[in-house]
């Protein structure tokens, strides 16, 4: 199941993480809609379907109040690729990332063990 949210914050990303849930911050493809999805581990070729890319970046989630609870995946070449910037994960999750910014569409997901 699928559910769309306009906003997210730290507090809900979290909050998903923990129901074991992931959630798609919609890059130029979903016009910023973020989508909570009810699954938390994906292949690398659903990787890289869902974020459009070639080559996935993974980056853990080590900052504030998401330390520890999962990960971002990226399109490692998203700033390279000149993909837009994604304005609702970079508000949310830039701390996450040197320089704060974040490219195309971005997966957040809780750690599989977890």
């Amino acid at each position: 199941m699928e559910t769309k949210d306009q906003t997210m914050t730290s507090v809900k990303v979290a909050e998903t993480l923990l129901e074991g849930k992931s959630i798609l911050f919609g890059g130029d493809k979903l016009a910023q809609i973020n989508v909570v999805l009810d699954k938390k581990e994906f292949s690398l070729e659903e990787l890289y379907k869902i974020i459009g890319c070639k080559m996935v970046e993974y980056v853990p989630l080590t900052v504030g109040n998401l330390n520890g609870k999962g990960c971002i995946w990226c399109d490692e070449e998203g700033m390279i690729n000149k993909s837009a910037i994604n304005k609702s994960a970079s508000e949310v999750l830039g701390n996450q990332v040197h320089g704060g910014v974040l490219f195309g569409t971005i997966l957040v997901t809780c750690h599989p063990e977890e």
